[in-house]
């Protein structure tokens, strides 16, 4: 009788306890959950948004730069001298760096030259500086002149921390 109603209400009390422990428990954990997604979640959008920006970058690339990037296909082609020269004839003080020739029939031909310095030290800061001259390959023309910064594609990477420091 008595004995097993007293054993049946200190199990009964125990687990009363043991319910409330958990309950408490499970309150906290889902509050540290809440914030922890909260605090967590604008650092995962933020990502996902600088990764489709750096995935979609050589067609944006593509569209803001369509003018100096692509030419219509002439019949031939003129030397790389030719082209070379023209490019330096922009600019005539400033140091080579490297070519990208034209890689097909209506690309255009890119000419790097290293960025002007001041007193003699760069101020990269881990930055491209390049300056680029894009030249016809058919006619050997100038198109234009773009720092290589001012690319969409080198923005984006810098953006994404692949070089340099961030600074979009």
């Amino acid at each position: 009788g008595m004995d097993e109603f007293m054993r049946d209400k200190k199990n009964i009390a125990s687990q009363t306890d043991m319910a409330y422990r958990h309950s408490a428990m499970h309150c906290l954990l889902l509050l540290l959950h809440t914030w922890v997604g909260l605090l967590i979640a604008p650092l995962i959008l933020l990502a996902a948004i600088t990764g489709l920006v750096y995935v979609f970058s050589p067609q944006v690339d593509a569209f803001l730069h369509a003018d100096l990037d692509i030419v219509v296909q002439g019949a031939t082609r003129q030397s790389l001298d030719q082209q070379i020269a023209a490019a330096q004839a922009v600019r005539p003080n400033a140091e080579l760096h490297f070519i990208v020739p034209s890689y097909a029939p209506t690309s255009t031909t890119q000419v790097y030259f290293r960025a002007h310095q001041h007193l003699g030290v760069k101020h990269e800061h881990g930055l491209p500086m390049d300056e680029i001259v894009y030249v016809n390959p058919y006619t050997a023309h100038v198109l234009g002149v773009v720092r290589e910064m001012d690319r969409f594609i080198p923005w984006s990477k810098n953006c994404n921390g692949f070089k340099g420091r961030k600074r979009c």
